[in-house]
């Protein structure tokens, strides 16, 4: 009912042209990802184990237990949460990515087709050689192959595309999240859990040392006392591996937010260039070869931009959902 009610609204925001921002584009798309689906049964099936766990068990280590299986469950969960979105994202950029590739291919062949004709000129002329007439030919004959693989990819691409999202992908707004407040080094840490299944694993091996029959043997209590003492080492690096790997995190999330702001502002350069150019060549000012030229230029930054911001939205919704937190920014 829930996803009828979602697949209507944004159809209607479609049809009456509205844009679409992006994490609601891609909550939208969520649900009619069949791996989310599957996923969110497992978690709902992780979850009915816990409570059933926690309400059979007859001492702590069972309760201990029951826990630390709800928490692998949860840390499955969100890896798959991790790569569904991936794969959204890449739906969404490859198929930005692709119509610009196919634009480009279709300049360049535009670009190999002009050159040929001219050496085709040239060499009637006597003034360049049949070698050289014949790199154009071969270079037209590479261009219409580019094209050609342009067209597929853009095409696979589209499928992709509208497999999961309704809306058309021009009317997706990218609005960035200040990297400052996606998630904080606390926030991360208290929910990641591969350190409550350590703490957990800690928890257990404590009981197991501390509940030894008075009788045990000197065996039994030896290997108690190193399996406390593995699990306390094991709980300490994994606390450690996720502070340094949270510290990166955060650093490489503020150097991806600004090479957006640098891809942006090389974008509008290259926009703004590229209005000029259009005016001179509207005037007769310069040749279309030289019009092309910036054209190919714009898009590439253009592309590079998107590339750019998809780095970055990786990066905030791996952090989020690592931290436990919704995905939405």
């Amino acid at each position: 009912m829930k996803k009828a009610i979602a697949t209507l609204l944004l159809t209607t925001l479609v049809i009456l042209g509205f844009s679409l921002d992006l994490s609601s584009a891609l909550k939208s798309a969520l649900l009619k990802a069949p791996d989310y689906e599957l996923a969110k049964l497992n978690l709902e099936k992780a979850e009915l184990d816990y409570r059933k766990g926690t309400i059979e068990a007859t001492n702590r280590k069972m309760e201990l237990s029951a826990e630390q299986t709800y928490y692998t469950g949860v840390q499955s969960y969100r890896s798959s949460l991790k790569s569904i979105y991936s794969d959204l994202l890449n739906r969404i950029f490859n198929l930005l990515t692709s119509k610009i590739s196919l634009e480009i291919a279709q300049i360049n062949l535009e670009n190999a087709r002009e050159n040929l004709e001219t050496y085709k000129t040239l060499r009637a002329k006597g003034l360049v050689s049949d070698k050289e007439l014949k790199e154009a030919e071969i270079s037209l004959r590479e261009a219409e192959n580019n094209l050609v693989t342009a067209q597929r990819n853009s095409e696979k691409a589209e499928r992709d595309y509208r497999e999961l999202f309704d809306v058309p992908v021009e009317q997706i707004t990218f609005n960035l999240p200040d990297p400052a407040k996606v998630v904080t080094k606390e926030e991360y840490l208290e929910n990641f859990v591969s350190i409550k299944i350590a703490e957990i694993r800690l928890k257990v091996a404590e009981y197991d040392k501390e509940t030894l029959p008075a009788n045990a043997s000197e065996y039994e209590q030896k290997a108690a006392e190193l399996n406390y003492k593995s699990a306390s080492l094991n709980y300490e690096n994994t606390k450690k591996t996720a502070e340094d790997s949270v510290n990166d995190a955060l650093v490489n999330l503020n150097l991806l937010y600004r090479n957006v702001l640098i891809a942006q502002d090389k974008l509008n350069l290259y926009e703004e260039d590229f209005r000029n150019t259009q005016e001179k060549y509207r005037k007769g000012l310069i040749s279309k070869k030289e019009y092309n030229s910036q054209r190919v230029s714009l898009l590439n930054a253009r592309k590079n931009y998107y590339e750019a911001l998809k780095s970055y939205y990786t990066s905030v919704i791996n952090l989020l959902i690592d931290s436990g937190k919704d995905v939405a920014f």
